[in-house]
């Protein structure tokens, strides 16, 4: 399996790597599952990565740098080493998304569902997403104001509309998906919607932790 030569129905992931533009540490990284189609170059891949960029830069807040995009075939990076199963994109660029106020701990995480057909739901879990005035907590419990929730709402639902159709319509190079522990079985994201705020640990397995 290689990035240079990408064949259909092969399977890929790409991790975004974030940390606050104050602060080196901690970085992490969110991950998406995909499916190749078709017999796209290598830059059809690259092109289809920063349209995934697009999305996370307009959700999270201008305290978050991103540093780097590594899309990978489904095995391990170094099981043995293979410089071709991999493309590593360097970035210097912020989040978009204007702040309500401070920025929230990074434990406070934005909720983003992945809608399948069948089966549970996906998680996306985006921290460096809120500040004070999107969130409220009654009882304790942290809630997505119906503001924030229209907001973003809009926001997911215009990328699905322009660049990101192509994701969920197997009419551009990378199908997103989500893959069992072996990759073997796909099921195919049909859309994405928020799903309110939550807190999380700082080394929740929905990161990758560096």
């Amino acid at each position: 399996m290689s990035v240079l030569n990408p064949v259909n129905g092969e399977r890929m992931t790409l991790r975004i790597f974030k940390r606050l533009t104050t602060a080196p540490s901690p970085e992490w990284s969110n991950r998406y599952d995909l499916s190749v189609v078709g017999t796209p170059t290598t830059q059809d891949l690259e092109d289809s990565c920063f349209d995934i960029l697009d999305l996370e830069r307009s959700l999270h807040l201008g305290s978050v740098g991103f540093n780097r995009m590594v899309l990978s075939t489904y095995q391990a990076d170094s099981s043995p080493y293979d410089p071709t199963a991999l493309l590593t994109m360097a970035l210097s660029v912020s989040g978009l998304k204007a702040a309500s106020g401070d920025p929230l701990d990074l434990r406070v995480a934005l909720f983003v569902r992945r809608q399948v057909d069948v089966g549970r739901i996906g998680k996306l879990l985006y921290r460096g997403s809120l500040s004070e005035g999107e969130v409220s907590a009654p009882a304790g419990i942290v809630a997505l104001s119906n503001e924030a929730n229209t907001s973003l709402n809009g926001v997911i639902n215009t990328w699905e509309a322009g660049s990101g159709l192509e994701f969920m319509s197997a009419t551009g190079p990378l199908l997103m998906v989500m893959l069992n522990n072996g990759g073997s079985t796909a099921r195919i994201v049909r859309s994405l919607s928020v799903g309110g705020a939550t807190i999380t640990k700082q080394n929740h397995r929905y990161y990758d932790v560096v």
